[in-house]
């Protein structure tokens, strides 16, 4: 659920490693996450 998802942002922040959260249900998710034609949260 969301609470392992938020989770795992949590242990790749603290890895200085940047994480994406995106509905992986969708067609060409990356894709269109990378352009921007999708909501999505970046943890930095």
């Amino acid at each position: 659920g969301m609470q392992s998802k938020i989770e795992a942002a949590s242990v790749a922040k603290n890895a200085n490693i940047e994480t994406w959260i995106v509905n992986g249900l969708e067609d060409n998710f990356i894709k269109n996450a990378i352009e921007n034609k999708v909501p999505f949260t970046k943890v930095k």
